[in-house]
């Protein structure tokens, strides 16, 4: 463990894409001191130091800050509380920072690559790696949309961008090849902190070379689902090609929980940071500091949750409080009370009227809603990069749609195994499990009941405080039982739900209030290109955003609202004033 060790979080010099006049000084990528002129120099670094830096890198972007402050208030599971982007708005500083931060994993990887990609001794590692950066670039290109592919890291001053279009094809067809390209009896990496295995006394996390492959076949199932919406808002064919050939080697997929591609954080904090979850960082050790704009429980997630009975709650989130730190009692105490993205959308312009006995969150704190769920918090949590369950749920879709027929399992079958490998990743009781397959709605094909046995209408407790949206599933709605699951069962994943929600469009999440023009807005499309980009890599940056039109075919250039490829248009909700505004 001496090398993974070296990577311990420190705030110290990282690659900053595509600066070319900055990557001088970014030559000692962060956590790499050790690696410095001195007499027990090393010449280069090992393909498991890096494996491990870029993982690290990558937990600490996407289970970090940026999830937070961005994807809690996007996804809903949990709530943010923090700036600008709570109001679906942007801040020029923090978005250099998150492309930084972001690219940061990928030129870790790509070390790999450059240095040992001639060496057949690293044919296995360099295919990992192929595999590892590939996620990562997907990951970067659904926040963004289009980005450089194949000479990102090259160090110019004008690094040519990608379409969308060209990036998915690409990824795909280099993951079949690394998939295809890995053999099982040849060389490891030693120290894999994603998917590696004990094989010896002295050899405790070897990479499991199968394992590996089928990351890269179901990242490819995700990858050709996320492009699956007709055009011009995907390639059916396409994806339905990936589809097909994924399935004719299904049992080289994810197929169980152990299977689960993810990463534990060590626990170890110190006054520099160390190696902790950050939401641990935020919520639990620094909580007194912290009390204004601590992260929660979201309202969306409890009305999809608690009136279905889902036994998953209690791992989620916590009841709230019930004596808060300034000694008085929350309204809510000893229940699950979410907060909400359209806190205060009432009068004014939103031309929305609630009574004040109706505003339930006025005047609230962070403590009177439910923290989030221990799980999520614990210093050394796991972050999830795929999941059995999602892997379920994506071959779930796929079969909906009549895609990968030489399976013998049907959409039906794949949804329940997806509900099965959420609640087992949680060790849920199979008593609780199977009551609530049995619940309606969550039965397969069932509609949502919304009475109770007096007959008496409970619709309200699957709607949001304003009534604007619903978990509510109709008889035969089976798309949206599958995606409402696919969401349920990635809680802190934060791209992984955002994408899922901007390509099916199938759930109803409260919109965000009080934006700076003090209405409503609708799920952002991306985020903007930073202005250090911008400003050094301009030419590429329009030429990737000059072809892009909303929706209603306005041009609105680098903007957030501007709808990548995959996704589709969001969906008007009744009650919001002018919706097609950002549509």
């Amino acid at each position: 463990m001496e090398e993974i060790n070296i990577m311990k979080r420190k705030n110290i010099c990282f690659p900053v894409f595509v600066l070319a006049a900055l990557l001088g000084l970014y030559s000692c990528t962060r956590n790499f001191e050790e690696l410095g002129k001195n007499p027990n120099q090393i010449e280069k670094p090992t393909p498991d130091l890096l494996l491990a830096s870029s993982v690290r890198n990558a937990m600490d972007f996407y289970g970090g800050d940026f999830n937070r402050v961005v994807m809690f208030n996007y996804t809903q599971h949990f709530a943010g509380f923090q700036g600008d982007f709570q109001r679906y708005a942007s801040d020029v500083t923090t978005l250099n920072n998150y492309w930084r931060d972001a690219w940061m994993p990928v030129k870790d990887i790509h070390e790999v690559i450059e240095i040992y990609g001639d060496d057949q001794a690293y044919h296995n590692r360099v295919l990992i790696a192929r595999i590892w950066k590939i996620y990562l670039l997907s990951q970067i290109a659904a926040i963004w949309g289009p980005i450089p592919y194949e000479n990102g890291l090259d160090g110019k001053i004008v690094i040519p961008y990608n379409r969308e279009q060209d990036l998915y094809y690409m990824m795909l067809d280099d993951l079949k090849e690394c998939a295809e390209g890995l053999d099982p009896e040849g060389d490891y990496y030693t120290k894999d902190l994603l998917l590696g295995t004990q094989i010896s006394d002295n050899v405790t996390m070897a990479s499991d070379i199968v394992k590996w492959k089928k990351f890269a076949n179901s990242l490819r199932l995700r990858l050709a689902m996320r492009i699956s919406n007709s055009a011009p808002d995907g390639d059916p064919v396409k994806a339905q090609e990936v589809v097909e050939e994924v399935f004719q080697q299904e049992d080289l997929t994810i197929t169980s929980d152990d299977e689960t591609v993810a990463c534990k954080w060590g626990g170890n904090i110190t006054t520099q940071g160390g190696d902790v979850n950050p939401l641990y960082e935020r919520a639990i050790y620094n909580k007194l500091a912290n009390l204004g704009s601590l992260p929660v429980f979201g309202e969306t997630a409890v009305y999809h949750m608690k009136p279905y009975g889902d036994p998953r709650l209690p791992i989620y989130a916590e009841p709230v409080v019930q004596k808060k730190v300034d000694g008085t009692v929350p309204v809510h105490a000893g229940e699950y009370f979410g907060d909400t993205n359209s806190y205060g959308g009432y009068g004014g312009n939103s031309g929305i009227e609630v009574s004040a006995d109706q505003r339930i969150h006025s005047g609230l704190t962070r403590e009177d809603y439910s923290p989030i769920g221990s799980r999520f918090t614990a210093a050394d949590a796991e972050f999830i990069f795929l999941s059995c369950a999602e892997v379920c749920f994506l071959k779930a879709e796929a079969r909906l749609l009549g895609w990968g027929n030489t399976s013998s399992k049907s959409a039906e079958d794949y949804y329940y195994e997806g509900i099965r490998a959420s609640m087992s990743h949680y060790d849920i009781l199979e008593s609780d499990v199977a009551a609530y397959l049995e619940t309606p709605g969550i039965k397969w094909g069932t509609a949502t009941k919304t009475t109770n046995d007096l007959g008496e209408d409970i619709s309200a407790q699957f709607m949001d405080w304003l009534k604007l949206c619903s978990s509510i599933v109709g008889q035969n709605d089976f798309r949206h039982q599958i995606v409402m699951q696919h969401w349920l069962a990635i809680p802190n994943q934060g791209v992984d739900a955002w994408t899922l929600m901007r390509r099916t469009q199938e759930l109803q999440f409260e919109p965000c209030f009080s934006p700076p023009d003090g209405t409503y807005r609708y799920l952002p499309y991306r985020l903007e290109y930073p202005v250090n980009e911008i400003q050094y890599n301009g030419p590429e940056v329009e030429k990737a955003i000059n072809s892009y039109l909303t929706p209603r075919g306005i041009f609105r250039g680098n903007d957030m609202y501007v709808k990548l490829w995959f996704a589709l248009p969001n969906k008007a909700i009744d009650g919001i004033p002018n919706p097609t505004d950002y549509l």
